[in-house]
C-alpha cells in the first residue's frame, strides 16, 4: 500500500516502519515549507481487499510538526472477512540539524484484537542526508478465543484434555532506524523495523475437562481446583502458545492491504527511490520484505508510483504493485490519491 510520503502515511503502511519514520524521514526532504497538507487515497486488489486512506500533515514556521493518519480496510479471505481501522498521531520539532518526535497509535482488527502502541523517535540531518531512530512501545490485547489443551499444560493431573475459552495479551518493542538522501532530480530512502515479544499472559476460563481414565481428574483431585468454571492467569510457555494460538486468524496478512504500522510482523525492511520527471510529476519504487511474528509467513512488495500535480495546490498519485506472500497468491493491487495543499 502507498501511503503518502510527507503526511505521516507513508513508511508506516508498509515498513513496519511506521509514520513515524515517514514523517521524520519522507523522501522529500527539501519539502520543509510550513503550511497544511490533506491526503486521501483507495487502493483495492484481485484479492477482494478494499482500503481508504485519510492523512493530514501541518508544519508551523516555528519548525514543529504535526501529524495525522487514519485507515480502514476490509478484506475477504478464505478464512472469513477481516476489517481494520487504523488511527495514528505524532508530533515533531525540527531544533536545526537534530529532531525529537513523540506519538500514539491505534489498532482495531474487529472480533480479533486490538493495539494501542507510544512512539518515540529522533532524526540527525547530515549535508543531504536524514537519519532516524525509532522505538514503540505495543501492547496487544486479543478478543476472547475458545481453546482446547492438555490438562499437562495447565498443570492437571489426572486430566487428559480441557476446553475453556481465553482472553490474552502481549508486549512488544519495536526499534528500528530509517536513512533518506536528495539530489536535484533523485531521491533514495531506506528502513529497517525489527520487534521483540515478551510479557504473553492470558485469562483462561475452564468450561469442560476430560477425566484421563485414571482417577484423580474430573472435578476432584487435582482438577477440582481447575474444573469447569474456574477462571484465573496462566503464564509462561502455556501463555505463548495460547497467544499464538489465538493469533492464527491473523495469519498472512501482509498478503493483504491491510495497514502494516500496528500488525504483528517480527521484522520488515524497505527501500525506495523517486526520479522528478519534469516539474509536474515525480515516478518511483519501493520495494519491502516482512516476516510475520505468530506465522511461517514471509510477503515481498514491489510497488510503483507516478506522482502528477494537476494545479497550483493539488496533485494524484497513481500506485500499482504486487504481493508475494508465502502460502497465499500473489495479490495484485492498484490505488489512488489525491494531495491537497490548504495553505497556511
Amino acid at each position: 500500500m502507498r501511503t503518502p510520503p510527507n503526511t505521516g502515511a507513508r513508511f508506516a503502511a508498509s515498513l513496519v516502519a511506521s509514520v513515524v519514520l515517514a514523517s521524520l524521514a519522507t523522501p522529500a526532504l527539501a519539502d520543509r515549507i510550513p503550511g497544511t497538507t490533506l491526503h486521501a487515497g483507495a487502493e483495492v486488489d484481485d484479492q477482494d481487499s478494499q482500503r481508504l486512506d485519510l492523512a493530514l500533515s501541518a508544519l508551523s514556521d516555528g519548525g514543529t510538526r504535526l501529524d495525522l493518519a487514519a485507515a480502514w480496510t476490509d478484506t475477504g479471505r478464505d478464512s472469513g472477512d477481516l476489517s481494520s481501522t487504523h488511527v495514528f498521531g505524532l508530533v515533531s520539532h525540527d531544533f536545526g540539524r537534530f529532531g525529537l518526535g513523540g506519538g500514539a497509535r491505534y489498532m482495531r482488527d474487529e472480533d480479533y484484537s486490538e493495539t494501542v502502541g507510544l512512539i518515540a523517535a529522533a532524526f540527525w540531518d547530515f549535508e543531504q542526508v536524514r537519519l532516524t531512530a525509532r522505538l514503540e512501545g505495543r501492547n496487544t490485547d486479543f478478543d476472547g478465543t475458545s481453546f482446547t489443551t492438555s490438562g499437562e499444560d495447565l498443570g492437571l493431573e489426572g486430566v487428559a484434555s480441557v476446553s475453556g475459552t481465553s482472553r490474552c495479551s502481549v508486549d512488544s518493542l519495536g526499534y528500528g532506524v530509517a536513512v533518506d538522501t536528495n539530489f536535484e532530480r533523485w531521491s533514495f530512502y531506506a528502513s529497517a523495523m525489527a520487534y521483540d515479544y515478551d510479557s504473553h499472559d492470558c485469562r483462561v476460563a475452564i468450561t469442560s475437562i476430560v477425566d484421563d481414565g485414571a482417577g484423580g481428574g474430573g472435578n476432584g483431585g487435582n482438577g477440582g481446583a481447575r474444573g469447569p468454571g474456574w477462571e484465573g492467569g496462566v503464564k509462561g510457555p502455556m501463555a505463548e502458545r495460547l497467544v499464538t494460538a489465538t493469533a492464527v486468524p491473523l495469519a498472512g496478512y501482509t498478503s493483504t492491504l491491510l495497514p502494516r504500522d500496528a500488525a504483528l510482523l517480527e521484522s520488515g525492511v524497505m527501500a525506495g527511490a523517486s526520479f522528478a520527471v519534469g516539474s509536474r510529476s515525480l515516478l518511483g519504487a519501493e520495494l519491502y520484505f516482512e516476516t510475520e511474528e505468530f506465522a511461517p509467513v514471509e510477503a515481498t512488495t514491489l510497488l510503483g508510483y507516478y506522482s502528477l500535480d494537476v494545479g497550483s495546490r493539488s496533485s494524484l498519485e497513481l500506485t500499482v504493485g504486487a504481493t508475494d506472500a508465502d502460502g497465499y497468491d500473489t495479490a495484485a493491487f492498484v490505488g489512488l490519491g489525491v494531495y491537497v495543499d490548504l495553505g497556511r
